[in-house]
């Protein structure tokens, strides 16, 4: 693992971060939809878990069938420098989308979109996806460049909080052991876009291989191939060859 994360640790200090920072994954959490609905929402209480984050604020509230449309103000701060901004968050059952408020003047653009699927009691697939790019192009190139990190220590606060409010029936063991094999599904679905992005794998391979993550099939076979190869740009090319040969023997009849 240490080795693996050395990887993607020089692929991540070697790229020259876009403008527009976007960032997806997908994970199976041992928690209702429900309860991680509700954590998601709860803007007004993501300062006492969200690192960075000073204050949340519900400014407007309407409603509309079954939809709720929050108009929020959230102050975010770091190394002496504070800022805040206003977005707007459509809330529906199993999905959350924020996107930015026309007032706000911290982003050119933010659109964040959270779904949730329940498969069984407290099983829940999650899918998020992250895209935004702000007005000053200093602030924009540093976070870029600290992207991968940012993003990870904010959905682990956000799990970290749903596991602090869980009441399900998992003891602590079992519930950490099932939250460390998600974590480690999200780092191979993150690896397996980055080749489909880089036009290592096709889009029915790409497709077929987030199937797998998500229905956990051959799961631990995906995580040994992650482990040897994943996060390196020299060794994307073995890792392409490595999920397209368990492809095709998942393919094969028995």
């Amino acid at each position: 693992m240490k080795s693996s994360l050395m990887r993607m640790s020089v692929r991540f200090f070697n790229t020259k971060p876009p403008s527009l920072i976007a960032h997806k994954e997908s994970r199976i959490l041992p928690f209702s939809s429900n309860h991680l609905y509700s954590v998601i929402r709860d803007v007004t209480k993501y300062n006492e878990f969200i690192p960075f984050c000073k204050k949340g604020v519900i400014l407007e509230e309407e409603v509309k069938g079954d939809c709720t449309k929050l108009v929020a103000e959230v102050t975010v701060g770091a190394m002496g420098i504070t800022s805040k901004y206003l977005s707007d968050a459509y809330c529906k059952p199993n999905f959350i989308h924020i996107t930015k408020n026309e007032r706000d003047v911290t982003f050119k653009e933010l659109d964040t979109q959270w779904k949730m699927k329940e498969l069984s009691q407290n099983r829940t697939k999650l899918d998020f996806s992250i895209r935004f790019e702000l007005k000053n192009s200093l602030y924009n190139y540093m976070i870029g460049l600290f992207k991968n990190m940012l993003i990870y220590t904010m959905n682990s606060a956000f799990i970290e909080r749903a596991k602090i409010l869980s009441s399900n029936s998992h003891n602590k063991e079992q519930l950490d052991r099932e939250l460390q094999e998600s974590s480690m599904n999200a780092r191979v679905f993150e690896n397996i876009h980055w080749l489909f992005e880089r036009k290592k794998l096709t889009q029915e391979e790409h497709k077929q291989l987030v199937t797998m993550i998500g229905e956990s099939t051959n799961i631990r076979e995906l995580q040994a191939i992650d482990q040897a190869y994943g996060g390196s740009e020299e060794l994307q090319d073995m890792y392409a060859v490595a999920v397209q040969k368990l492809l095709r023997k998942c393919r094969k009849p028995t």
